[in-house]
C-alpha cells in the first residue's frame, strides 16, 4: 500500500502519484491532511474523500499532523465517511 498526500489537500498534486500507484498494480490510499478554519468542515473532508475515489483510491487515511483533531470531531468525521462508503465500513 502507497499512501499519497498533499499538505494542503491539493489533489492536483496527487493525481500523478495515485495514477503511478495504480498502474503498478498496487493499492492507494489517498490521506487527507486535517485540518480546522472556516471551510475547513465535515461536509469538505467528505468531498475530499469522494474526490480521491474518483481517482482512484482504494483505501482512505486522516493525517492529523498539527495534533488538532478532536476524539469526538474523529467520531463524526469516521461516520460522515462511512454514511458515504457504507460498502467499506471496517465494522460491518
Amino acid at each position: 500500500m502507497y499512501s499519497v498526500f498533499d499538505a494542503m489537500n491539493d489533489l492536483r498534486n496527487m493525481r500523478t502519484s495515485i495514477e503511478s500507484v495504480k498502474a503498478a498494480g498496487k493499492i492507494a490510499e489517498g490521506a487527507i491532511s486535517y485540518t480546522t478554519s472556516p471551510v475547513h468542515d465535515i461536509p469538505h473532508f467528505v468531498a475530499l474523500a469522494k474526490e480521491l475515489e474518483g481517482m482512484g483510491c482504494d483505501t482512505l487515511a486522516i493525517k492529523d499532523m498539527a495534533g488538532l483533531l478532536t476524539p469526538y470531531t474523529t467520531g463524526e468525521l469516521v461516520k460522515a465517511f462511512e454514511d458515504c462508503y457504507p460498502h467499506s465500513n471496517p465494522h460491518a
